[in-house]
């Protein structure tokens, strides 16, 4: 079975149409984007909630490294004006300015966390 991407409309020459019909056309696709989305939104919060369906599964959200509240205050009194600019710096500054091994080190002291997204749920191939 060759591989191809599946739509679940024909496709529509939107230069053919009428101004009439290109607005039907529009209408008719915020519809149909309301009801996909509902489509997955449920089929996402069936799976999360634990129900098995097959062919899906949850994978685990990215993890992005973030400045705890206890970490902006152990680096404003080590690091002072180098890690502030208005804000606290960025990961990857602070990774500049303190070296890998100092953050593993921040991390394991709590300075900063790994903040995850959601799960998210996926088709398995």
């Amino acid at each position: 079975m060759s591989e191809k991407k599946l739509l679940l409309i024909d496709l529509i020459d939107l230069d053919e149409l009428s101004p009439e019909g290109l607005a039907e056309v529009y209408e008719a696709a915020e519809r149909t984007v309301k009801y996909l989305n509902d489509f997955k939104k449920s089929i996402d919060k069936r799976v999360l909630d634990g129900e098995t369906l097959p062919f899906f599964e949850i994978v685990k959200g990215r993890g992005s490294r973030v400045v705890t509240a206890s970490g902006k205050l152990y680096l404003a009194n080590v690091y002072g004006d180098k890690a502030f600019v208005k804000m606290p710096i960025g990961i990857n500054a602070l990774e500049e300015l303190v070296g890998k091994e100092e953050m593993e080190n921040l991390l394991s002291l709590g300075v900063i966390d790994i903040k995850y997204s959601a799960d998210k749920v996926v088709v398995k191939k």
